[in-house]
């Protein structure tokens, strides 16, 4: 996770277009999925950051494959937050499913207070609506319990990796999984259970349907970026939520995150002020490979948002 925390603690936060940063090195969660990017004070030390960790490496084949499309691109994120945006230049998408659904009216509020300081500022704002928002949550879930399971099952094997796993950390993890299994949190043991029933008992087709359900998914989520130049949502439905508060199986923390994390497509969130003494964040969705633009409109949202 970046976005969340980064907006329970006030502070910026980058996930990249899948495969722009390399996994080389990461404990594998959900390797489809999965993303590196940092977690910092303002834009500047995110695009700054970005420009280190960025780009292929042999050792991770997720960061190999997008190379050898047509709008693949890295760096440029430093000139693009320097140079700026004005708020007169962006033209910004309201995706209306992240606004009214289990999120809070404090929260909605806080987000509506700084899209009117947007549109004051100039900025073109635009209700949106995507197509499929309800079945982020499935397909999510599905590809994330599989892929999961599969880790486990395979002991850490790197059948995804093409065998370039270091092997000291397959022998810990084969080492230490029986042990782990039995202190590892209901929470987690429920995913790895839930997997391992939802591929036994549809022989993987589940997960197979997911993974071209995620290209349709993504394909009307570009379709709709096209109308507009971002994407922006309230980050989280709540501000921090308390210990016993996480713990209810209905907290759905995830629900404006979901999407960027499922199509794959860069996020950024920034601070957008308080609710309760507590911080709040504005999230925006750009384009795949398209993070200078979203960092440079991020650095023009920051001089209208309180907090960034």
């Amino acid at each position: 996770m970046i976005r969340i925390p980064a907006t329970f603690c006030g502070v910026v936060g980058v996930k990249p277009t899948y495969g722009l940063v390399p996994l080389t090195g990461v404990v594998e969660n959900t390797y489809t999925q999965d993303h590196v990017g940092p977690m910092v004070n303002s834009i500047r030390d995110a695009a700054r950051t970005l420009e280190a960790i960025a780009g292929p490496d042999e050792s991770d084949p997720a960061s190999l494959t997008p190379t050898g499309r047509e709008n693949y691109q890295t760096g440029g994120y430093m000139d693009a937050v320097e140079c700026g945006r004005e708020p007169s230049n962006l033209t910004i998408g309201l995706l209306r499913e992240g606004m009214i659904t289990g999120v809070d009216d404090a929260v909605v509020e806080r987000t509506g207070a700084i899209l009117d300081r947007l549109a004051d500022a100039g900025a073109s704002l635009q209700l949106v609506s995507a197509d499929g928002y309800e079945h982020f949550k499935a397909v999510k879930n599905v590809v994330s319990v599989s892929e999961i399971v599969a880790h486990w099952q395979a002991s850490a094997a790197p059948y995804r990796r093409d065998g370039r796993v270091e092997p000291a950390y397959q022998a810990a993890f084969a080492d230490g999984r029986r042990d782990v299994s039995r202190t590892v949190n209901h929470f987690y043991k429920g995913k790895i259970l839930a997997g391992a029933c939802l591929m036994r008992e549809s022989s993987g087709t589940l997960y197979t349907h997911a993974r071209r359900f995620r290209e349709v998914l993504r394909k009307e989520l570009e379709e709709v970026l096209a109308g507009v130049g971002i994407l922006v949502t309230p980050t989280t439905p709540s501000t921090a939520p308390r210990l016993e508060e996480a713990d209810d199986p209905g907290f759905d923390y995830t629900l404006n995150t979901r999407p960027a994390n499922v199509t794959r497509l860069p996020a950024v969130t920034i601070p957008n002020g308080m609710v309760g003494g507590l911080p709040t964040g504005l999230p925006l969705i750009g384009s795949v490979f398209d993070e200078a633009e979203l960092l440079a409109a991020a650095a023009a949202l920051t001089e209208v948002t309180p907090g960034a």
